[in-house]
């Protein structure tokens, strides 16, 4: 198992355990939860994300230090397969997402910021596309002309 699938199982499993707590529970039993754990789950999410990203960051740039040309490309073409992939699934859920709204299943009061957390990844994903594939341009005009 890759090292970075094991942080992100470690990371992620309260998260995951709690929010299938809370499918158990149902409707009602959501309601009899204190304010206040709202926001540390929201929290630890984050914190998750940004704690995976920089370990694997980190782990990239070792890989790249021992074998510069295998590693970093492959590591390169899978996280762009990843994200592209991050890229179709969050499409579906917004728009799984607004035909709910449109059938008035889902209130707006909720509806909304659902749909902004939705349209936020998104747009991260796009961002970490472009940014990824303007550094692999750059590489590739490195090098064909390595005297810039």
């Amino acid at each position: 198992m890759k090292r970075i699938f094991k942080l992100t199982l470690i990371f992620f499993a309260p998260y995951f355990a709690f929010v299938l707590y809370l499918a158990v529970r149902g409707p009602a039993g959501v309601g009899r939860l204190p304010h206040w754990i709202w926001g540390v789950a929201f929290c630890y999410f984050v914190a998750g994300i940004l704690a995976i990203g920089y370990w694997g960051r980190a782990r990239r740039a070792d890989e790249t230090v021992q074998n510069p040309d295998t590693k970093a490309a492959s590591s390169s073409c899978g996280s762009s397969r990843a994200l592209k992939i991050g890229l179709i699934l969050y499409v579906l859920i917004l728009l799984n997402g607004l035909r709910l709204v449109v059938q008035g299943s889902v209130p707006l009061r909720y509806a909304i910021p659902g749909l902004i957390v939705d349209v936020f990844l998104l747009a991260v994903f796009w961002w970490l596309l472009v940014r990824g594939r303007n550094q692999r341009r750059r590489n590739n005009d490195l090098a064909k002309n390595p005297e810039r």
